[in-house]
């Protein structure tokens, strides 16, 4: 039986061009408000890249509102895990299976590389996330097309990164909480014709460019 002293949310995992990847909570209040599950996803559907429905959280109420410990986190699927729908703000949105591999394929590659920027120190670890990947659906398009002649497509895109820090010790994956900073850089990209995928996606190193 559940504890009527705690509070039940649904979590989705999203991507957002705004804020970066993360969660969104939504407690029954919240639902209701919105007008149901359906009409929250179509919010999720129009502000982000992806999105997609992980499960659901228990919180604990106080004077200042609920709070949700990072173990409840913890429990949820990896975003991996899950299907994610893609979102309106995605410019792959309403295109070819093709256009929206390429822009998964570039985001994912961004990401590696500020993956591979990460450092930690005493436990505190300085982390890098993708925030906004400047690719306009003409982009897309055009890598599509020159691919079905062209072995290899480059192309420059301006990405906007956010750095924040979180302890090495907190439960569950970590998204952009305690901010340190946000930049924006112009990325090299190359797009290629793959035998394992439909298209590869690598960032150029800057020494090579």
């Amino acid at each position: 039986m559940a504890d009527q002293s705690r509070v039940e949310a649904m979590v989705y995992f999203v991507v957002s061009p705004d804020d970066g990847p993360g969660h969104r909570i939504y407690e029954e209040e919240d639902i209701l408000a919105r007008g149901g599950v359906h009409a929250a996803e179509r919010l999720l559907e129009n502000e982000n890249y992806w999105y997609g429905y992980l499960g659901r959280v228990w919180g604990e109420p106080g004077p200042r509102g609920v709070t949700y410990q990072d173990s409840e986190f913890a429990r949820l699927p990896a975003p991996n895990q899950t299907i994610l729908k893609i979102g309106r703000r995605n410019p792959a949105f309403g295109r070819s299976d093709l256009e929206k591999h390429i822009f998964q394929e570039a985001f994912s590659a961004v990401g590696r590389m500020l993956h591979s920027w990460n450092k930690q120190e005493e436990g505190v670890v300085d982390a890098y996330a993708l925030k906004q990947l400047k690719i306009s659906a003409y982009q897309l398009l055009r890598v599509a097309s020159a691919l079905h002649t062209l072995e290899r497509v480059h192309e420059l895109a301006e990405v906007s990164i956010i750095k924040y820090w979180y302890d090495s010790t907190w439960a569950g994956l970590q998204f952009p909480d305690l901010v340190l900073g946000e930049f924006t850089v112009d990325v090299p990209l190359e797009f290629r014709r793959s035998n394992e995928q439909i298209v590869a996606v690598e960032v150029v190193p800057f020494a090579s460019c």
